[in-house]
Order: structure tokens, then sequence, then C-alpha cells
């Protein structure tokens, strides 16, 4: 079914015609990268849904019970995936001790073994590795003693050093601390620079540091809130979703050169969350009328302004691509 939408054309394929490949060929000519997203599997819980082999692999990594997923990031290479493990009960003690809320957790893509890799009593946010998968990043609000007084907390983006391919080091050997954080994270495609934002009082502030040192190398304020940074597949421009209420939420890029900020989509259901892939095919979240917080999965093509919708319903609020294959022509939409 081709549905026109303005000068945009959406095509929708079903979920198991996708993953069965009897899509078009219009629809399923480039291959997919590894992608994950959060999936909707009813009483405010969530799984994560891996797709993977040019869309012929799915995996499910399922929570036990009491459990919920969120915020998957897919590696660089497409080989595994972060995400948060949060309890149901944010308050439960496990053999007389509390139990942190929210973890860390990374799950490998061709086997589908899941590993702790934090262990914090507190909160933690949007994690995602960096290119050589060597490093996690994550927002945090950490709780240094769990029996201190409510309120008696740290708050920062979090820089832990990962030992081997999967077993964590335990020491944070770098970290910025902010206040009220609400906050995001992102590395460069060539791991030198890491994008940090935290959104306070509907206004939003992004830093860029060097991986190696922390040192700030740049930084700039936002009027509006901003959910989510990243750069692009050449690390020429960074990445935002802003929402300039009352209007929905769209995809901004700022040229790291110039300083200029650019909008650069116009969907009429907003962005919820983007993820932008080497071909510069852009994966993202609509939030759709009366379904709550799931929506669609779209892969979007800004060289044709081809709009696919790869999964209709119950994608709720994450999703994530693999940055694998070599980096396509820079579409006309970032020549600014």
């Amino acid at each position: 079914m081709n549905v026109k939408r303005g000068a945009i054309g959406v095509v929708l394929c079903t979920f198991s015609a996708f993953l069965s490949g009897s899509c078009s060929s219009s629809q399923s000519s480039n291959c997919l990268p590894t992608l994950a997203y959060t999936h909707s599997i009813g009483q405010d819980r969530q799984d994560i849904e891996i797709i993977s082999g040019c869309g012929k692999q799915h995996r499910t990594l399922m929570p036990p019970q009491g459990n919920s997923f969120s915020s998957p990031a897919v590696s660089a290479d497409g080989k595994s995936v972060v995400f948060i493990s949060t309890l149901a009960d944010e308050g439960a003690i496990i053999d007389g001790v509390p139990e942190p809320p929210y973890e860390v957790f990374r799950g490998q893509v061709s086997s589908g073994a899941v590993l702790r890799v934090t262990q914090f009593f507190g909160e933690a946010e949007n994690p995602v590795l960096s290119p050589d998968n060597k490093t996690l990043t994550f927002a945090w609000n950490y709780i240094s003693d769990p029996g201190a007084a409510p309120g008696v907390m740290k708050e920062g983006i979090e820089h832990l050093s990962l030992a081997g391919a999967h077993l964590p080091v335990n020491d944070v050997y770098a970290m910025v601390e902010f206040s009220n954080l609400e906050g995001d994270s992102a590395w460069s495609p060539d791991g030198k620079l890491v994008a940090t934002l935290y959104t306070r009082m509907d206004a939003s502030h992004i830093a860029i540091f060097d991986s190696a040192t922390w040192k700030q190398k740049t930084a700039f304020d936002l009027d509006h809130e901003a959910a989510q940074v990243s750069f692009s597949p050449d690390g020429k421009y960074l990445l935002m979703i802003v929402k300039p209420s009352p209007k929905p939420p769209q995809v901004y890029a700022r040229n790291l050169s110039t300083g200029a900020n650019k909008q650069i989509t116009t969907f009429a259901n907003g962005v919820a969350a983007a993820s932008i892939a080497n071909d510069w095919s852009l994966f993202y979240i609509d939030d759709l009328p009366g379904s709550g917080n799931s929506g669609s999965l779209h892969q979007y093509n800004f060289q044709t302004h081809s709009d696919t919708i790869i999964i209709k319903t119950g994608v709720y609020g994450d999703v994530s691509v693999a940055r694998t294959g070599s980096v396509g022509k820079r579409p006309g939409a970032f020549n600014f």
C-alpha cells in the first residue's frame, strides 16, 4: 500500500512480511543495518526487539517477571546492544539488600546472551557504547549510600571502562556532573568526541567533550527541551530531537563547524526517537494519536523523501541502528 502525505510517500510493510523478505523490491532493495527497538508487552512492561541479517533475523530479549527493558543502543558493529533493565517495584528488597532499580545490561545479537554491566543504587538512563566497544557512557542519578536520607545523590554523565568483550571494570575513570539531570550522550563515529545533553526547566544544554581527557571543547544552549543527541555518519553534524511546544518534536541538525542549527524533518506526528544509519537513512518512531506511548517505526530517506513504515504499532519510545557499511553521500538537507 502506498499512501501520500503531502510530498512524502509512505510505504507500509507489515512486520511479518518484512521479516519474511516478501516486501517489494523497491521497499527492501537496501540491506537494513542491525536495529533494536523497545516493544510494549503490556502491564507497563517492554522487551527489546532486535532485527538483523538484512531484516531476516529477529530476536527478542525478554525481561524476567517484574522487570522491564528500555533504551536499547546497538553497538557500531551491530554485534551487541546495551539497554536499561528496570524493576517494576523500585523499592524491592532481595535477600535483605535493596535491589538497584535501573541497571545497564548488554545483550549479544547472535546468541541473545545477556549480562549485567552495572550495579549501582540509582537510576541509569540512555546507555551507549563507544565505537570500539571499550567504553560505556550513560546518564545517571547515583545514590552513593543506599542507607542515606532521600535526596542524597549525585547526578551526571558516567564514563565506564569495559574490560574485554563483556566484563565491566567497576571504577569510573571519567565523569561529568550536572544538576537536575535528564540526560543523554553520544559518541562521534571516530570515537574522539562525546556529546552530552541535559534538560532542565524546558531548556537544554549540550556540551561536547574530548573523550580521552573529558575537557570540554564546545557547548551551547537550546531555548526548547531536547530529548536526544547523536552524531551524523560523517561526524560533522550533531542531530537533536527538539520539542518546540506546542508543535510536535522534530529532528534538528547542528553544523559543528559553523554552529548553525536547522530543522531537517517535518513529520506530521513528530519524532519520539530517532537513529541514523551510515547510508543517512533515518529510523524514527512517531507518536500515533490515541496509541498511548507506542507508535510506528519508520525508515526515512532524505534523498527521495520516501517514508517506509517498518513496524506499524507497538513500538515504545526507543530505536537504535548499527553504524555498519561505508558512509554514504551526505544528503542536501545537511548542506547548510
